[in-house]
């Protein structure tokens, strides 16, 4: 498996849901209302479009993929060997 190490990475957020909204919709959690892990961009902007939603009416595939334990244990491995 190969990876990437960013030294210099930076967040809209410290939190998953309102960075990945953030993100995928363009604009700050402040503007999404999205400021913990458990709201939903959609029920307050239901007619924004997603970085997907854009590809895929452009005529691209438009598909979704999420980390596994395998993936989490093989980081977690290689951040052990770095220390």
């Amino acid at each position: 498996m190969k990876i990437t190490e960013f030294e210099r990475a930076y967040a809209q957020c410290p939190l998953c849901n309102p960075s990945r909204t953030s993100l995928l919709v363009g604009r700050y959690p402040t503007q999404t209302g999205v400021m913990d892990n458990e709201t939903w961009f959609r029920a307050a902007h239901p007619d924004l479009v997603s970085l997907p939603q854009h590809f895929k009416a452009n005529g691209y595939a438009s598909l979704r993929a999420g980390r596994d334990s395998s993936q989490c244990h093989a980081l977690n491995t290689y951040q052990r060997q770095r220390r």
